[in-house]
């Protein structure tokens, strides 16, 4: 990734590169409260370029890395814009090759704050199957979520379409942040949280306690405030230091999504 900084008058100030020693690349900058930059692209993840991940990088006013962050899976993924939010938050678009159908190319937006800590990332597979997905440009919307313009493929066609898709401030545009390749589980599994409303104790009850089960708490704007593994059918979670508010809960295991619940804590 390379960036160069010049004056008003287009004087080269300086010039950095980040990075492996493989090809990556930059593709997307933006401003920071600071003067510094986050950055946006993708970076090779071994030698021989199978394999590339999402990269967002923050630097100080002169090019100083401060931090940077490699997002992704053993395919070929990317990250193309990133853009400043109302919220003091980031939002990046790009594109994701998952594990399970790696022919697939699913559009991929995920929100980070300024130190790099991912509030939430969504993927988003318009047709299903094969097919490719991209997102050229996103807008804050006045709700605090977003408007996005791409393009669908569908392969079975050889058609390629305009795209433009509203999502609210999760990132949802169905209900529940079901969405893309996070697919529902089958409604033979339990998941239930009780009481709800809640106050210091969360109780959980699963049919589901397979490996890698996780148990995610989001705020109502998305932010990710806790996680916890899930290796019984039976386990309490003490919250009572959470603030009085609403709250998402998520069960997933793998890419999958089991279920969704609205938590009230008083």
């Amino acid at each position: 990734m390379h960036i160069i900084k010049v004056d008003s008058m287009g004087n080269f100030m300086w010039s950095k590169l980040y990075g492996s020693t493989g090809n990556d690349a930059g593709a997307g900058i933006a401003l920071t409260p600071d003067g510094g930059y986050i950055l946006s692209g993708l970076g090779m993840y071994n030698s021989n370029q199978q394999w590339m991940d999402g990269a967002i990088r923050r630097i100080d006013a002169t090019g100083n890395l401060i931090w940077e962050k490699l997002i992704g899976n053993i395919n070929k993924n990317g990250f193309d814009w990133v853009y400043s939010l109302s919220d003091g938050n980031y939002a990046v678009i790009g594109s994701y090759r998952d594990t399970i159908n790696p022919s697939a190319v699913n559009a991929w937006l995920v929100k980070f704050d300024i130190n790099g800590n991912i509030h939430w990332q969504r993927f988003y597979n318009k047709y299903g199957g094969n097919n490719h997905n991209y997102f050229r440009d996103l807008k804050e919307t006045p709700d605090k979520g977003f408007v996005i313009i791409g393009e669908l493929t569908n392969l079975s066609l050889w058609q390629q379409n305009m795209w433009l898709i509203k999502l609210d401030s999760l990132g949802c545009d169905v209900a529940n942040c079901s969405v893309g390749i996070t697919e529902e589980m089958p409604n033979e599994f339990v998941f239930t949280l009780y009481p709800n409303p809640a106050q210091d104790v969360l109780h959980i009850e699963t049919t589901y306690n397979k490996e890698q089960t996780i148990l995610y708490i989001y705020d109502i704007t998305g932010k990710e405030i806790r996680q916890t593994s899930i290796k019984s059918n039976y386990q309490q979670l003490n919250i009572s230091t959470l603030p009085a508010g609403l709250y998402l809960c998520r069960l997933t295991q793998g890419d999958f999504n089991i279920k969704t619940i609205k938590l009230l804590k008083q």
